[in-house]
């Protein structure tokens, strides 16, 4: 992937990680979108491990940017956050229903 398609790919991602922090109190509205997200990659061939390595290296990244503003808290809290997307968006790619009852 070049470096223009690399970056665009990067802003897609954390414009949808954006339209889900700011949906988390109505998951009904961002599980179509999350869905489709997951049908896509689906259909590009993109294994499923590949949304784990994108929350790590997100995680990482927060790590690294907050430095010693960075807690437990918030490393449990992004955690639980990128299961909940990782979910969502498997549930479509596995054809099940979730792990987690209330999504």
């Amino acid at each position: 992937m070049e470096s223009y398609q690399l970056k665009t790919h990067g802003n897609k991602i954390l414009a949808l990680l954006g339209q889900v922090v700011s949906s988390l109190n109505n998951l009904d509205y961002i599980k179509p979108t999350l869905s489709l997200f997951g049908e896509q990659h689906i259909a590009w061939h993109v294994q499923e491990g590949f949304f784990d390595e994108i929350a790590k290296a997100a995680l990482m990244t927060f790590k690294e940017d907050m430095a010693e503003d960075w807690t437990e808290s918030l490393q449990h809290s992004w955690e639980t956050f990128f299961y909940i997307v990782n979910e969502i968006m498997l549930m479509k790619w596995q054809n099940r229903k979730s792990h987690i009852d209330w999504i």
